[in-house]
């Protein structure tokens, strides 16, 4: 990991503040670094170890060792120091991890959520407490590529935590993020978690009545889309029964996604509005809900980069 300083296009004062000792033939996979609410980075260190037996269950294991950084979750300051507090004389936060794909902090809790790729099926939520074990080679509720179990009692083993949800099959969890505004007000302290095996935004409420305390939604499944990143807009405009939000940015162009009872459209903004997709909405809507971007074009590319950038 390096430092820099941003002046106009270019990076000055690079210099490198952590380096990990952690590669192994085919891998590590990639992972995320995120600035924590207590002004930490947390850095994912994956394990590409291929638990699947062929060597007769002997493969290192390396995700449980505290001499190394695989499979780890690392807590650095932006300096390349050690944290004080850190629960481990090395750099981990937490082990047993075999590949976290993005983090989100609660809204209220502070609590870290963590989104985990797993083998085949066993794909994971995880909430990371400093000092924690997750289990990984030794604990997981999907298997290995050749369909064999990683150990006798995969699915449980005490002293090591278990995951707030999974997927069986594999969605391949790769981003989350808590809606926190108000302009969709019923979602409000909803999870989003997108996907890139299932191609889709899945919605997650909790603590719904009985008899189920948990709901997923799956959103924009016609998109057809590998999800990467979700994060929560600045702006999300309403027009009588349209509601249309930005997702993402491509060769200079913002994504629109436009929403009304009858279906969806997909619109390209910069230069000149331009309709990507129509999925159930009548030609007559579709010029409707063109011209409401159009009335807001520059509204919603003010917002895009003042959030995220020109």
């Amino acid at each position: 990991m390096a430092r820099a300083r941003l002046e106009g296009d270019a990076l000055l004062d690079v210099r490198e503040i952590f380096e990990s000792d952690s590669w192994t033939p085919g891998g590590p996979m990639a992972g995320r670094a995120a600035f924590g609410p207590d002004g930490m980075i947390y850095l994912t260190v994956n394990d590409h170890v291929e638990h699947d037996g062929r060597d007769g269950r002997k493969e290192s294991l390396l995700a449980q060792q505290l001499d190394n950084d695989f499979g780890k979750v690392l807590r650095i300051r932006d300096d390349g120091g050690i944290p004080a507090d850190n629960p481990f004389v090395a750099r981990e936060g937490a082990n047993g991890q075999r590949n976290v794909t993005d983090f989100a902090w609660h809204p209220e809790t502070d609590e870290l959520w963590t989104t985990e790729v797993a083998p085949m099926g066993g794909d994971e939520i995880n909430i990371l407490r400093a000092g924690s074990n997750y289990g990984w080679p030794l604990v997981s509720l999907g298997k290995n590529y050749n369909r064999k179990e990683l150990s006798d009692n995969h699915w449980y083993l005490s002293g090591m935590e278990m995951p707030v949800m999974y997927w069986t099959p594999s969605s391949s969890p790769s981003t989350l993020a808590w809606y926190t505004g108000d302009k969709l007000a019923p979602w409000k302290g909803h999870l989003f978690v997108g996907a890139l095996n299932g191609q889709t935004l899945v919605r997650m409420a909790f603590y719904q009545p009985m008899l189920q305390a948990e709901r997923r939604d799956s959103l924009f499944i016609p998109l057809g889309r590998r999800w990467r990143g979700a994060h929560l807009s600045p702006s999300v405009f309403r027009d009588g029964e349209f509601r249309y939000f930005f997702f993402s940015r491509e060769e200079s162009r913002v994504h629109i996604h436009v929403s009304h009872p009858d279906g969806e459209a997909k619109f390209w903004l910069k230069p000149t509005i331009e309709l990507a997709r129509n999925i159930g909405l009548s030609s007559s809507r579709v010029k409707d809900a063109a011209r409401l971007v159009e009335s807001h074009q520059q509204v919603i590319i003010n917002a895009w980069n003042d959030h995220f950038g020109s």
